[in-house]
């Protein structure tokens, strides 16, 4: 049998009440463990990743688990990341998460200098950061200069 560990996202605790958690706590097979707790040990020590979106899911990814993503995330159409939509597939999907397909050492490389390739210095948080006048010239740039490298041969 597999348990599920649940870890609330730090930003996010403790954004709900002390009984939903004690509630979860009380259901069998399941671990609550801290939002400190560390991540990259629960996730190499575990057969998959349930998530939401967060970086546990681009974690798991890099690691080489499977990924069930329960919202959009940037990385959704990686290989080993599947899009849930319902109980049903979520259930179908865990219960068949060994076949999932998993990228190689060289597709996640290949994912990582194409990510690489189109990234830019910028602040993404807190929104103080997102909003200043540095922030706002420097995602410009990058946008201009992807624009120009997309439209050059018309």
């Amino acid at each position: 049998g597999y348990q599920l560990v649940v870890k609330e996202h730090p930003a996010l605790f403790p954004e709900k009440t002390i009984g939903f958690y004690k509630g979860l706590t009380r259901i069998r097979n399941v671990i609550l463990v801290g939002p400190a707790e560390n991540t990259h040990n629960i996730i190499k020590n575990s057969a998959g990743v349930v998530t939401l979106g967060g970086t546990s899911g681009w974690e798991a990814f890099l690691i080489g688990k499977p990924v069930f993503l329960l919202a959009d995330a940037w990385y959704r159409n990686f290989p080993g990341v599947m899009r849930i939509n319902t109980v049903f597939e979520l259930v179908a999907a865990l219960q068949n998460h060994k076949q999932t397909l998993l990228p190689d050492r060289e597709a996640k490389i290949k994912i990582i200098y194409a990510l690489y390739q189109s990234s830019f210095p910028a602040n993404h948080y807190p929104i103080v950061d997102i909003i200043s006048d540095w922030n706002i010239a420097q995602c410009t740039t990058a946008f201009r200069k992807l624009i120009a490298e997309e439209y050059s041969d018309e």
